[in-house]
């Protein structure tokens, strides 16, 4: 890291968008070999398979139909 922060340098006419930009790009690029890359960005917060969540939900949303249709 320190390495690729000595590469980098500052620019004066640049403004400080450019220069956190440029920040962000060389820590980007140095944590990556390290770290690699995510395989996904959001994982499942429910198991699809688990029956009594299933359950669950589908009398929720035959209760939401009955409120949307007004069926009381």
């Amino acid at each position: 890291m320190d390495s690729a922060l000595a590469q980098w340098e500052e620019k004066e006419s640049s403004t400080p968008d450019e220069e956190w930009a440029a920040l962000q790009q060389v820590v980007y690029n140095t944590a990556k070999p390290f770290l690699g890359k995510p395989d996904r960005k959001h994982q499942d917060w429910f198991d699809p398979n688990d029956q009594e969540q299933h359950t669950v939900m589908s009398r929720r949303n035959q209760s939401h139909q009955r409120v949307a249709n007004q069926e009381y």
